[in-house]
């Protein structure tokens, strides 16, 4: 995905994410406006294939309805949408037995997700968690429900480390 092409002497190079210039491949700072040039090393790639894993799983079992789920039967299944109001508190739930649940910064940020779940497009996951539009958060936080539209829930988180930010979930990813 890096943007790099060969020049005749076999030298990469790649072109700076800030200036659009010509850069060495190994430079990390750009010679020319000095922004940093991100490099995705081994590490880095691991670790975003396995964060990349439990979002596709997480969202997965977020987003199938119940006939479509393959998910374990002995998750807690969540009450109906008219038991769980605005100003009720809850705990998330992954379906998919994960250990995450993805949270979506906006309702239509969950519409986005949901279509690339579908999709299975990893990569589009994957950049809209770089991109801040979704988090994932643990199963089994707490939550409090500040609006809801019928299948979906906008929650703000009451523990942990997204505590106090607020977001979008499936009704399915929240139990009492």
């Amino acid at each position: 995905m890096e943007n790099t092409k060969n020049i005749t002497s076999g030298q990469k190079i790649k072109i700076c994410p800030h200036c659009r210039l010509e850069v060495d491949n190994k430079a990390s700072r750009c010679p020319h406006c000095h922004g940093k040039i991100y490099v995705w090393t081994l590490g880095r790639k691991l670790i975003a294939g396995i964060i990349g894993f439990f979002l596709v799983i997480g969202f997965i079992g977020a987003v199938l309805d119940d006939s479509g789920s393959t998910a374990n039967t002995t998750v807690s299944q969540p009450p109906a949408p008219s038991i769980l109001g605005a100003g009720s508190t809850g705990r998330l739930v992954s379906s998919s037995s994960g250990p995450v649940v993805g949270v979506a910064a906006t309702g239509e940020d969950l519409i986005k997700i949901s279509n690339l779940v579908d999709a299975q497009d990893q990569v589009g996951m994957l950049k809209m968690v770089d991109d801040g539009r979704v988090f994932m958060v643990n199963a089994g936080t707490s939550v409090k429900i500040l609006a809801t539209n019928g299948s979906h829930y906008q929650i703000q988180v009451l523990e942990g480390t997204y505590k106090t930010k607020t977001g979008w979930i499936p009704a399915k990813a929240i139990t009492r």
